[in-house]
């Protein structure tokens, strides 16, 4: 059996409390064999995508992008980090996007303009 999680809201902080809870709200003596989270959004903040990413990899949730579909932006952010959970722990990337779907990555808007290209491209890859 599996479990779907729908978001379909702009990606929000807190976002990671409100799928934490949607988690613990789950009967969990049932056998789930995949979780995993539909993602439909035009994106967001940068900051709640990389909190819901972190949180979406250490639980093993498979990331999927339904017909008709768009993951944009900072949803397409968290839609990267999935990472599915074996029984031993392995981890397995299993990342779902229909054909009829869209994702759309762009550069990210979080530190003022800076003229210097090879100084926002350090800035930019500081973030991890």
């Amino acid at each position: 059996m599996s479990i779907v999680v729908n978001m379909t809201e702009p990606v929000l902080e807190g976002d990671k409390d409100r799928l934490e809870a949607a988690v613990q709200s789950v009967d969990w003596d049932i056998n789930w064999q995949e979780k995993f989270l539909r993602m439909n959004s035009h994106g967001g903040s940068l900051s709640a995508s990389i909190e819901l990413a972190e949180y979406i990899y250490a639980t093993g949730f498979q990331t999927y992008v339904g017909k008709n579909d768009s993951c944009l932006s900072a949803c397409a952010i968290a839609f990267m980090h999935e990472a599915q959970l074996d029984g031993d722990d392995t981890r397995n990337i299993s990342r779902v996007i229909r054909h009829d779907a869209v994702i759309g990555f762009h550069a990210a808007y979080a530190f003022p303009k800076i003229k210097n290209s090879q100084q926002r491209a350090r800035r930019t890859f500081a973030l991890g």
